[in-house]
């Protein structure tokens, strides 16, 4: 087929887990070098340690990017709380997520405006979990 390039993304849920995979492929390993390079900054924003200069990316690539790494401060936010409702009430990882994700499910906000306000709830309370 020609493929001498691919780039893959995991698709994060909620929880954290990752639930899938996107793949892409291109022809041209130099005209995906961008998005290779950008990709890479999204997971590893030292610039020291992601390498060169990322280049100019296409318009399609440009959205990618800034959705992978708004999708990566989601996750950051969500984990966070988890990890303040496991110290909080004693619970592993994933007790702590449905004792996010409930409160969130029947007041119809979102996991990351629940989350925040998990987060919000320890500052307010001097960073003391067992408040």
């Amino acid at each position: 087929m020609g493929l001498r390039a691919s780039v893959s993304v995991p698709l994060i849920a909620g929880s954290g887990e990752p639930v899938a995979v996107l793949n892409l492929y291109g022809h041209d390993a130099a005209a995906m070098a961008p998005l290779t390079e950008a990709v890479w900054r999204v997971y590893k924003p030292d610039p020291v340690a992601a390498g060169g200069a990322v280049g100019d990316l296409e318009p399609g690539a440009a959205e990618l990017m800034a959705g992978l790494a708004e999708a990566f401060a989601v996750r950051a936010t969500i984990q966070q709380a988890v990890g303040v409702i496991m110290a909080r009430h004693g619970v592993g990882a994933f007790d702590a997520y449905l004792s996010l994700h409930a409160p969130a499910a029947e007041t119809g906000s979102s996991l990351t405006t629940t989350a925040a306000a998990v987060i919000q709830q320890l500052s307010d309370h001097g960073d003391r979990p067992d408040t």
